[in-house]
């Protein structure tokens, strides 16, 4: 009777597929209950996988004649057989996913009322109802978190690890942080966390809707596509970000600090950079789809679906996969930027390394064998130079001490505060290095000349008066105070306010024009750690005056920085610099492009600064100009 039954079921569902009795009897014979369907006809063997393989294998032969080079026919062999193998493994692994999740969500959660009679009647005890329960309740509820784990504990770390791993350059800040080797995977982990688990849930429950919300059929395919997308934006972002801190903009980004800007508004343009570049290939994408290509319409349609549905599915993942570029690579570049900066708010490039990790394909590939030189001085080993030799006790360290060797100021009253006093000692030069320097500037009338051989350490100096990025390692004697207030008092966009440090080739890198950067120094200034801050009309009146007295047109700062000459770059971004009006200005050869008579002009108005309370300290090799502008004279020079 059973057998009849199932006969007669095969037929109806023969008649239904339009399928022979006969036919129906065979499957049924050979141990299989139900016809197959045309999806099931349609699937491929691994027989059809051949000629797909041989094409692969024509290209890599190809590539060998054409580029007479092995590497190429090698990359291609290898990236054929990792294609085969992980997504063989990948179905080996899904399918019994699948299956588990499917059968779970097909079981009843209600019991029958058989099944009620017979627990009434049955002598079992209460503990063993109790595990039965128990153990229902773990089936039911395990398949959500089986379908969560694989992707939020096997696929989001392998793609955070692939994305950090492909840049060129990486982070690792030297604060003695256990997180510092890894400090970019971890910022990449959150932030495809969590552009992909919002834009996941968005897709689950606003939009597709699949019954159950957890389906591995839907949840795992599209987190996927995600992942593999976002990380392609981060690798292509953490390039272009660490380029731009290290090398391109850094120039740019410390001027900026120097006038008194934060890190976030420093690195504004590299963000807008970095965002715009690397979301770039998907916009391209999305302007061609359905024109030149069609995407995961291919897979949808050779499947069976009808084109409508296929465009549909393809809309809602090409702007998914947008949203989850913008979240990831936003988090991924503030992220990178905060952690870019030391806790004075200076820029740190020195941090910004080689990247040595090894790429996932690498690290499973077994074709490849991976070796590693470490040469010179790594990472690990600079954020061990510490200060146990500052007492002189290594004879390798050269010593470079400052002396004043001449003072002509106005005398203070006895009982006042110099206008700076340091007190500096520490290493530079990765520790081949041991800085001295203790000296004042009595007044806000002088002007110090800082003289030196290049390369003893005078920007070094100025730099870290400024609290900007010297490569100094001070030791925790030094200090360093205006009017009396340590420089630990200030919060560090307050003291570059007013101790202004103007490096040599400042305007070299900058964006836009004089005009945008006054409105920058306006913005930067007048934030909550600034008070008393000049506005932007009276910088922009009295750096007008002084350009003018000068030599330079005033039309000069509505034109593009990257047009002016280097005289008049530097003549500009000086008069911007004094019209700021700081307590004092480091001068780091800044005018050492200017001829004879337009440097004597400058001389005249560096004065009237001075005697308006303006102090200087200026580092110059000219020796007419020191004995011209010096009220006191510093020399840094090494010890023998």
């Amino acid at each position: 009777g059973g057998n009849a039954c199932k006969r007669n079921s095969s037929s109806g569902n023969a008649i239904k597929n339009n399928i022979t009795p006969a036919a129906a009897a065979n499957k049924i014979e050979s141990g299989k209950c139900h016809p197959r369907t045309p999806r099931e006809q349609d699937e491929l063997s691994l027989g059809k996988l051949i000629p797909a393989i041989i094409v692969s294998s024509l290209v890599s032969v190809a590539s060998y004649a054409s580029c007479d080079s092995i590497e190429l026919a090698e990359d291609i062999v290898v990236a054929t057989v990792r294609t085969i193998l992980q997504l063989t493994f990948l179905a080996a692994m899904l399918s019994p996913l699948f299956r588990f999740v499917e059968n779970q969500t097909n079981a009843s959660p209600m019991v029958s009322t058989e099944s009620k009679a017979s627990n009434n009647t049955s002598n079992k005890g209460f503990w063993l109802k109790m595990r039965e329960k128990t153990h229902k309740m773990v089936l039911r509820y395990s398949a959500p978190f089986l379908v969560l784990a694989y992707v939020f504990c096997f696929m989001l770390p392998l793609a955070a690890y692939e994305a950090s791993s492909r840049t060129k350059l990486t982070l690792r800040p030297m604060n003695h942080s256990p997180l510092n080797n890894n400090i970019v995977l971890l910022i990449v982990i959150i932030s495809l966390f969590t552009a992909v688990s919002t834009m996941g849930a968005i897709a689950i429950f606003a939009i597709i809707k699949p019954v159950p919300r957890y389906s591995p059929r839907h949840v795992i395919p599209l987190c996927g596509m995600l992942f593999n997308n976002a990380l392609s934006f981060i690798s292509l972002a953490l390039d272009i970000l660490f380029t731009e801190l290290q090398s391109k903009q850094r120039e740019t980004i410390e001027l900026m600090i120097c006038f008194g800007a934060d890190a976030w508004t420093a690195t504004r343009p590299s963000f807008r950079s970095v965002l715009a570049s690397s979301l770039k290939p998907q916009i391209n994408s999305m302007n061609v789809i359905g024109l030149v290509a069609i995407g995961m319409m291919t897979g949808q349609v050779l499947g069976g679906a009808s084109p409508t549905r296929a465009a549909r599915y393809q809309i809602i993942i090409m702007c998914l996969i947008l949203g989850a570029g913008f979240i990831a690579v936003g988090m991924t570049a503030e992220l990178i930027v905060l952690n870019s900066f030391d806790e004075r708010g200076a820029l740190r490039d020195d941090w910004i390394v080689d990247n040595d990790s090894l790429r996932v394909s690498q690290l499973i590939s077994s074709l490849m064998v991976v070796s590693k030189v470490h040469t010179g001085l790594g990472s690990d080993e600079k954020s061990r130079i510490s200060l146990q030799h500052l007492d002189g006790s290594d004879s390798s360290v050269i010593d470079v001490e400052l002396s004043i060797t001449d003072q002509i100021t106005a005398k203070q009253p006895s009982d006042a505060s110099p206008l700076l006093e340091v007190n500096l000692h520490g290493l530079f030069a990765m520790g081949n290095r041991r800085l001295v320097a203790n000296f004042t500037i009595p007044t806000s009338g002088d002007i110090a000349i800082l003289k030196g051989s290049s390369g003893i350490g005078k920007s070094v100096l100025l730099k870290e008066i400024a609290m900007m990025n010297s490569g100094l390692i001070p030791s925790s004697t030094s200090s360093i105070s205006l009017s009396g207030r340590n420089r630990e008092d200030f919060h560090p966009s307050e003291w570059r306010r007013r101790v202004l440090y103007l490096p040599q080739q400042g305007s070299s890198m900058l964006q836009g024009t004089p005009h945008s950067f006054l409105h920058f120094i306006d913005s930067s200034l007048n934030h909550k750690h600034a008070i008393q801050s000049p506005t932007v009309e009276s910088v922009t009146t009295l750096t007008t005056n002084y350009i003018e007295a000068w030599g330079v047109q005033s039309s000069k700062l509505s034109q593009p920085w990257a047009k002016l000459s280097g005289g008049e770059s530097q003549r500009v971004l000086l008069a911007i610099a004094l019209s700021t009006r700081p307590h004092l200005i480091l001068l780091d050869e800044s005018t050492s492009a200017l001829d004879l008579e337009s440097k004597l002009k400058v001389e005249e108005s560096l004065k009237k600064s001075a005697e308006n309370g303006c102090a200087m300290v200026l580092i110059t090799h000219d020796e007419e100009q020191i004995s011209r502008l010096g009220t006191v004279n510093l020399s840094l020079n090494a010890v023998s």
